[in-house]
């Protein structure tokens, strides 16, 4: 996420942070964003070595006890673009620097906007693009899921589970959440990613300039595995890892 639209035109690691070095401003950080999160860093290697490996399966990184090179590399040149005046931005939340002009792109979850824009950031002014960590981009999403607990067994649950979950992924119901009309008055929208297409057609939302951006880039997108993701964020090798290739230190 960037107030610089030049990135819009860029198609792989090297130019887009060529991009924000060279039409950034000089007293700001490249690019700054929660890169060490449990989740973020497993997500983060996940989505570079498909993107270092176009025709790899995401699958296989889940297996890797060590940083794949070429991905180790990228991640290299990311730690070294988060770092400014001697200070690495790649390990933390940068939505209120990227709101005051600190910071030229936001790296995240989409949702990080609506923090931004709470502190100050004009969406209309903000341009998106998937975080192409290598050569290629291959868009990885990955989405939270309604399941029926085995406790529901009787038919009276059965139907209150299925009357809930219709009730839940109606697109009205998506459009009240993404425009955040269950909060107070001048509400930012949450900027989440819906989980079906019907959201992003409801008409209040295809006029908001965030989320036209993000449904073109949903249509193509492949999804994380199924499996292996969460034994990887236990045992937190990769994370260590992914923070070492970036250059974040922490006391743990």
């Amino acid at each position: 996420m960037s107030s610089l639209p030049q990135i819009k035109a860029a198609s792989s690691l090297d130019q887009i942070l060529g991009t924000l070095a060279a039409a950034g401003r000089a007293a700001s950080v490249d690019v700054a964003g929660d890169m060490d999160g449990s989740w973020e860093s497993i997500m983060l290697y996940l989505d570079a070595y498909v993107d270092a490996h176009p025709t790899a399966s995401a699958s296989e990184a889940t297996t890797h006890s060590k940083l794949d090179k070429d991905v180790e590399a990228n991640l290299t040149k990311v730690g070294r673009a988060c770092t400014h005046e001697g200070k690495n931005h790649c390990g933390g939340n940068a939505e209120e620097a990227f709101a005051a002009g600190r910071v030229d792109a936001l790296f995240g979850y989409s949702e990080r906007l609506h923090d931004a824009a709470r502190k100050g950031t004009d969406p209309s002014k903000v341009t998106i693009v998937p975080a192409t960590l290598g050569q290629a981009n291959r868009l990885l999403l990955f989405t939270d899921a309604l399941v029926l607990s085995p406790q529901c067994s009787s038919a009276e649950c059965k139907d209150a589970a299925v009357k809930f979950a219709t009730f839940y992924t109606d697109a009205r119901v998506y459009e009240t959440v993404m425009l955040s009309r269950d909060g107070d008055q001048g509400a930012k929208p949450r900027y989440l990613l819906p989980a079906t297409q019907a959201a992003f057609e409801r008409p209040d939302v295809q006029a908001d300039p965030i989320y036209n951006q993000l449904q073109g880039y949903v249509g193509g997108a492949d999804a994380y595995p199924n499996e292996g993701v969460p034994a990887v964020k236990q045992s937190g090798v990769l994370r260590g890892l992914v923070a070492k290739a970036l250059g974040i230190k922490r006391d743990d």
